[in-house]
């Protein structure tokens, strides 16, 4: 919105945000690695992150694919730079389960990719830290209130607007909520899709 208003309704204002959001995943994959591996092996994360087609085709077009990548990388470097310290730093895990709930304002997909943030704390803790499992608990109970706590003001905005707290989940059970119903809006249902169009080329 804030593109569209400085800009205009042109095609670059309207990919100005996708294009952000690959820039900060990039930024996000190459500072991750670095942290872990080094700055070479930084660099190197970082460029092949810009040279993946999947990402040079969304981080150009109005679709939630790119956007998504980066607020989810850029929540797995949270979790990295929470744990990068001698002492672990949790207030980067609540920033990170909070990068990773953006996901699910993205798109309705989100919760699919919270698994993905509870496992980078959960291992980190565990291997870079050796924290025994009560601490472990903890680690991940911090990150998932991060993400809950976006989740719940979201759902508070739509209290105050639509009366209707779980407005997001009832739109989203009436377009997606069964096969016929994602037929109906156009998607394509076939299992195979993902499958032949990542590993085909």
């Amino acid at each position: 919105g804030l593109a569209l208003a400085l800009f205009g309704k042109t095609e670059a204002a309207v990919s100005l945000w996708p294009l952000a959001c690959s820039l900060l995943g990039m930024a996000s994959m190459g500072g991750a690695v670095g942290v872990l591996c080094g700055r070479r092996w930084g660099l190197f994360a970082a460029l092949l992150y810009a040279t993946y087609p999947g990402d040079i085709f969304f981080s150009t077009v109005v679709m939630p694919d790119a956007i998504q990548a980066g607020w989810l990388t850029f929540s797995v470097l949270l979790v990295i730079l929470g744990f990068a310290r001698p002492q672990p730093d949790l207030r980067w895990l609540l920033a990170g389960g909070a990068a990773m709930a953006v996901c699910q304002l993205i798109r309705a997909n989100g919760p699919i990719l919270l698994p993905v943030g509870v496992a980078a704390v959960a291992i980190l803790a565990r291997h870079l830290h050796d924290e025994p499992a009560r601490r472990v608990l903890r680690s991940v109970g911090l990150y998932l209130a991060g993400w809950l706590s976006v989740q719940l003001l979201e759902s508070a905005v739509y209290l105050a607007n639509t009366g209707d707290f779980f407005h997001r989940a009832h739109v989203v059970s009436r377009h997606y909520g069964s096969m016929q119903s994602i037929a109906r809006w156009g998607l394509n249902t076939d299992p195979g899709t993902i499958p032949y169009s990542v590993f085909a080329p």
